[in-house]
């Protein structure tokens, strides 16, 4: 007995958890109609970072989230990358910030497709406090 397997069918049920077909499944188009039988990878997002600030000399261990993360994924901090980047999910990434001057900066994430999403003003450098003085209590 042989079998034939549509691959379009099999990776779209896969995907999107549900019956597909090349016009769309259950008469609902998806946002990227696959036109040929291939499918449409989308852009990563950043919504958020946790936590939003950290020093000048970097050093802070971050999570960013949002979408879309794929295996071999750079993040950037207005274009200096992050170190000891962990892909946790297509959802979240944990990375350790680079040093930078202080301000807001847009927080970007690159796919290894090149696909880009990325956060303006997602996360900002401080200048760390500093002691002006001590008082002893009694």
């Amino acid at each position: 007995m042989r079998f034939k397997i549509n691959i379009f069918l099999l990776v779209c049920t896969l995907l999107f958890q549900t019956s597909c077909s090349m016009r769309g499944y259950f008469g609902f188009t998806p946002p990227s109609t696959p036109s040929s039988g291939s499918v449409v990878i989308e852009s990563p997002t950043v919504t958020s970072i946790w936590p939003a600030a950290g020093v000048l000399n970097g050093g802070n261990q971050i999570t960013i989230f949002g979408t879309g993360f794929l295996s071999g994924v750079v993040v950037r901090f207005d274009g200096i990358a992050c170190t000891s980047l962990v892909l946790l999910s297509s959802t979240a990434i944990t990375c350790t910030t680079p040093l930078h001057s202080a301000g807001a900066v847009t927080v970007m994430a690159t796919n290894s497709d090149t696909q880009t999403g990325s956060l303006s003003s997602g996360y900002t450098y401080q200048a760390a406090p500093t002691i002006t003085s001590v008082t002893a209590s009694s």
